[in-house]
C-alpha cells in the first residue's frame, strides 16, 4: 500500500511517485493511488514554483490502487514546479496530493 506522507494524507489520493524533490526528465510514470469512495475520476496537474494557476495535464476515467497512474511528459519544462494528484468525487469534492519536484534540462 501506498506510504501516506504530510503531502499526501489521504491514502485514496497518494503519490509513490514522483516523491517530494524528485528530480525528474522526460516522460515520467506518475505511480500511487488515486481510488477514494464515490469515484469519478483523477486528473494530473502543475505549476511552476511560486505561480498561482495549475496547468492541467491528463484526466483519467478509472480509479488505481498502488499502480501506475499515467505519463507526465515534461521535455518543455525546467526548474522548480509541483505536481499534483487530483481524485474527484462524484459530487465533486475531492481529495488531492502534491509534491515539490525538480524538472531537469
Amino acid at each position: 500500500m501506498a506510504e501516506v506522507t504530510p503531502e499526501c494524507l489521504d491514502p485514496g489520493a497518494c503519490l509513490t511517485y514522483p516523491t517530494v524533490n524528485a528530480v525528474l526528465k522526460g516522460r515520467v510514470e506518475i505511480s500511487g493511488t488515486a481510488n477514494i469512495d464515490n469515484f469519478d475520476h483523477y486528473k494530473f496537474e502543475y505549476r511552476r514554483e511560486g505561480a498561482i494557476e495549475w496547468a492541467f495535464v491528463e484526466r483519467f476515467e478509472e480509479p488505481v490502487v498502488d499502480g501506475f497512474l499515467g505519463i507526465w511528459d515534461t521535455p518543455n519544462l525546467s526548474g522548480d514546479y509541483w505536481f499534483r494528484l487530483e481524485v474527484v468525487k462524484i459530487d465533486g469534492n475531492y481529495k488531492r496530493c502534491e509534491v515539490q519536484v525538480t524538472i531537469a534540462p
